[in-house]
């Protein structure tokens, strides 16, 4: 307590000095005991009560004390402390210090746990990850069973499914050429998702060898994500606006966050552009 009155003093930047007193002044002080104990010498004080009390006030308190003496001849005349603030080291802003909300919602609604699902975006990339959830809803939408939609997205980030089989083929596909091709009849309002809605079609971007192309819907969503903003803006008004809309309220209150409304909301802007 004496010496954190003298934390913010700071001598030539050496941290605070307390006040230079005989060993008799201080003894009573730090011992707490007034009686008189004139004779006991100053190294065993020191030994059995100065050392173990600056170890424990330095480990476990925000200040470090520092036991300073002043010799008159051979003895110890006078004692004093000098005390500095320890200084909070601040954490690094790395990358590794932030991770997407939004992403870590959608790796929950997948059924990750919330830990593991903030690690992941903590140690992979986020591009990667995004096109790996995305893959993975993909697979959900075809109707097909799937025993662990968490196993199954961890399996295809872990061997980058998304990135081997789908990173280039979006890109080379237009959303007109996907409405042209899939021969699917277009969605009329307040109809009901079916398995066929899902169902993948052959296009011309699918891969000769036979690996399953990106179904049209997600083909369409990704184009649309990747429109200028005011487009977009636009889109999403005219589509929240579609008489008979079963997803009007749910775009409103949560955007198109919920993969049921982004499938249907991918399958009618193909017929939009």
């Amino acid at each position: 307590e004496i010496c954190c009155q003298y934390a913010s003093n700071n001598h030539d930047g050496e941290g605070g000095l307390t006040r230079r007193a005989a060993f008799a002044w201080w003894r009573p002080r730090l011992s707490g005991s007034l009686e008189d104990d004139s004779l006991q010498e100053y190294k065993y004080f020191k030994r059995d009560m100065l050392v173990p009390a600056l170890k424990e006030v330095n480990e476990i308190t925000d200040i470090e004390v520092e036991l300073i003496e002043h010799r008159v001849g051979r003895r110890i005349g006078e004692i004093q402390f000098r005390v500095r603030k320890k200084e909070k080291p601040g954490l690094p802003l790395t990358a590794t210090s932030f991770m997407d909300l939004r992403l870590v919602e959608q790796l929950i609604a997948l059924g990750i746990n919330k830990p593991a699902a903030e690690k992941i975006c903590r140690t992979d990339d986020t591009s990667v990850i995004a096109r790996t959830i995305a893959f993975t809803q993909a697979r959900l939408a075809t109707g097909k069973a799937l025993a662990s939609p968490a196993a199954y997205f961890t399996k295809a980030l872990r061997e980058q499914w998304a990135v081997t089989d789908h990173s280039a083929k979006p890109a080379a596909i237009s959303i007109r050429h996907v409405v042209q091709t899939s021969q699917q009849p277009a969605i009329k309002p307040g109809l009901p998702l079916t398995e066929s809605v899902d169902r993948p079609v052959l296009t011309e971007g699918a891969d000769a060898a036979g690996a399953e192309p990106p179904l049209p819907w997600l083909v369409n969503y990704e184009a649309y994500l990747q429109m200028p903003e005011v487009k977009q803006a636009e889109l999403l008004e005219t589509y929240k606006a579609m008489p008979g809309n079963p997803f009007a309220q749910e775009v409103k209150k949560n955007g198109l966050f919920k993969k049921l409304v982004r499938v249907h909301f991918g399958q009618w802007i193909g017929g939009q552009v």
